[in-house]
């Protein structure tokens, strides 16, 4: 009887797994000449998005992505399947990105030398021709350095009231990137400037220990500070996006990307093989579960290429 009863689970495995291969589908997705409408079964009935192939597959799936996509999304799901690239092997591997293009430029009404375009979704870097530009800052290179007596919410730079555009408050809104001790950056908003030395800080200190004196910090994030090729700011109020093109930038031509979405793929028993993921805030990929990532590249993460959860 127990050996009856072995034979009867061991075929049924079998035949589970037998009818699981069986129902197995292929799926196809081009973000160059797909179609969310059409079936995703064949490379001429291909989808355009990865999250139309993500609400389709099943956990036995396989999804073949066309080589030379670029897919714009952010937080797709697959908790399951194969996702791997087709197509010709001397097209660049598909690409799936944090960023939205940004087109529509014209010359701002204050300054010729910068642009300015309809931007919808707040950004947090912008890159010309995958090049990582610059938040608008001062100054607009190296550092500047701080008096003695500063405390954790507090930088004396008296170097500021030499500023051009000082004043009481100028500098009120923005933010600094200070190098407080050898091994950490802060980077903080700034709560007030007395126009002559106090420049008081919002948010929480890492350490209350080291007093920064002499210490490197710049300050970024400042609309009045666009004045230099590379850099740029996002105005959160108006929705709009300006930038002081690089110097080597023709902007018939060039490709403006803002970065606006946190992460990239979830997984859950999933396999990914070449793809090339890049410009997300958080994570590009998050894994769970017995999740696989495979000849895959990474550009321009913010903070993480790769994340897990504890039962990945």
């Amino acid at each position: 009887m127990i050996i009856r009863n072995l034979m009867f689970l061991l075929s049924l495995c079998l035949l589970t797994a037998w009818m699981s291969n069986l129902s197995a589908a292929e799926y196809y997705v081009s973000s160059k000449k797909g179609n969310d409408k059409a079936n995703g079964r064949t490379p001429a009935t291909a989808w355009k998005t990865l999250k139309k192939a993500s609400s389709q597959m099943g956990s036995s799936d396989t999804l073949l992505v066309f080589r030379g996509s670029v897919f714009r999304e952010g937080g797709i799901q697959f908790s399951g399947g194969t996702i791997a690239a087709y197509g010709p092997k001397e097209y660049p591997l598909p690409i799936v990105t944090g960023s939205i293009a940004v087109d529509g430029w014209k010359t701002a009404d204050h300054d010729k030398n910068i642009l300015v375009a309809d931007c919808n979704q707040a950004v947090e870097h912008v890159y010309c021709n995958g090049k990582l530009m610059m938040l608008a800052r001062f100054p607009n290179t190296g550092w500047l350095r701080a008096d003695t007596g500063n405390s954790g919410n507090q930088i004396n730079a008296s170097v500021l009231s030499k500023h051009k555009r000082n004043k009481s408050g100028y500098w009120n809104g923005a933010q600094v990137r200070w190098r407080r001790w050898s091994w950490w950056f802060e980077t903080r908003g700034i709560q007030s400037w007395d126009g002559q030395k106090a420049l008081k800080l919002s948010g929480t200190p890492i350490g209350p220990n080291h007093s920064g004196d002499g210490s490197g910090f710049y300050m970024d994030n400042k609309f009045e500070e666009l004045d230099y090729p590379g850099e740029w700011y996002y105005d959160a109020s108006k929705k709009k996006l300006y930038i002081y093109p690089p110097k080597d930038a023709d902007m018939d031509t060039a490709l403006i990307e803002g970065v606006v979405h946190d992460q990239g793929l979830q997984l859950g028993t999933a396999t990914v093989n070449g793809l090339e993921l890049r410009h997300y805030k958080k994570k590009a990929i998050n894994m769970g579960r017995a999740a696989t990532v495979e000849n895959c590249v990474f550009r321009g993460n913010t903070k993480l290429a790769i994340g897990a959860n504890w039962d990945s």
